[in-house]
């Protein structure tokens, strides 16, 4: 079995080149090596932590979550893609109008309006999308973190910027 870890100090440890100093880690290097016991073949590779990412992500909600000792956890599959799944469904989907992308948010902002067969939850998402937009005359600019704005037309997004009188 292929054991991955991106602490390279921790993997000599477990390896037995290098000893466990620290009090506080000494309990838990006991009891590795209680574990290792019931492993035949273990090899350790070292992974950098740049390529480890999603393990670190997954110890973290490990850690966060208290599991009873009698309770039995079922395996988590997961499934890497090559590309968001949302990308995915944009062409299964077929356009049934020919108004721009920010149609909705613009119609939102200007008479509080909703597309027909909106639910709840579309214009809650909705109205949370639209905080980022402002409409000034007839266009429509987008607000971004550092307090420019970004035209928004049909084909284009142009950097503004906008001086704000105190």
């Amino acid at each position: 079995m292929n054991v991955l870890g991106d602490s390279n100090l921790v993997l000599r440890q477990v390896r037995g080149d290098w000893k466990t100093r620290d009090a506080k880690l000494k309990l838990y290097h006991a009891y590795m090596e209680l574990l290792i016991e019931n492993f035949e073949d273990l090899k350790y590779i070292h992974l950098p932590r740049g390529q480890n990412q999603f393990v670190d992500v997954l110890a973290t909600l490990a850690s966060t979550v208290d599991i009873p000792t009698n309770v039995i956890v079922r395996h988590l599959l997961i499934e890497t893609r090559s590309a968001p799944a949302y990308c995915h469904l944009i062409d299964e989907t077929k356009v049934q109008d020919d108004l721009p992308w920010f149609h909705d948010i613009q119609q939102c902002l200007r008479s509080g309006t909703y597309l027909e067969g909106a639910t709840s939850k579309d214009r809650r998402a909705l109205r949370q999308l639209a905080t980022r937009f402002v409409i000034c005359g007839e266009t429509l600019y987008r607000r971004s973190a550092d307090a420019t704005m970004s035209r928004i037309g049909m084909e284009v997004v142009l950097p503004v910027e906008i001086e704000m009188g105190s």
